[in-house]
């Protein structure tokens, strides 16, 4: 399981990266391509008006995950609507190859080595 953290003020982005165009609310989850859930967690608002938001997602694995399409999916929804992101409290810059490798990491964490394809 990995922490995804998103910080932004476009409200439209993440109800089109949760696929729910009416609204989102804590505990709202999604199946990714690869075998991976997308569960939303919860919003840290900031005081000012117009400042971002941080969205706290959690990316669930099961056995038999595919690192490289989830992967591919989460860099697709990302890449050129998000500068960078928080996966596991390290901040990271929309890299297809970095995104991969935290979910490989996160994948043979919970499930051993051979359980990455």
């Amino acid at each position: 399981m990995a922490e995804l953290e998103i910080e932004t003020n476009d409200w439209e982005f993440i109800m089109e990266l949760m696929g729910t165009p009416n609204g989102i609310q804590s505990g709202s989850q999604i199946k990714v391509p690869g075998g991976a859930i997308l569960h939303f967690r919860s919003i840290i608002g900031r005081k000012a008006f117009d400042s971002s938001k941080i969205f706290e997602f959690t990316l669930s694995f099961g056995i038999g995950v595919s690192a490289g399409i989830v992967a591919n999916w989460l860099y697709e929804k990302l890449n050129g609507r998000i500068p960078k992101i928080r996966i596991n409290r390290s901040e990271i810059h929309i890299n297809k190859g970095e995104i991969e490798k935290i979910i490989v990491e996160e994948i043979e964490k919970q499930y051993g080595r051979l359980s990455v394809k």
